[in-house]
């Protein structure tokens, strides 16, 4: 009875990492988009 959500939890742990891993990743693609949108908008701006 004690071994059981052992295997459970070794089964759900990896796969809510990669889950995990893969939202943070894309979240932080996003925010280095739209950094790098702002300072190219700015850039435009600065030149006119």
């Amino acid at each position: 009875m004690d071994i059981e959500p052992c295997i459970i939890a070794e089964k759900i742990t990896p796969r809510s990492l990669y889950a995990h891993s893969t939202l943070t990743l894309r979240s932080l693609t996003i925010t280095l988009r739209s950094l790098y949108a702002l300072e190219k908008s700015l850039n435009a701006h600065c030149t006119l």
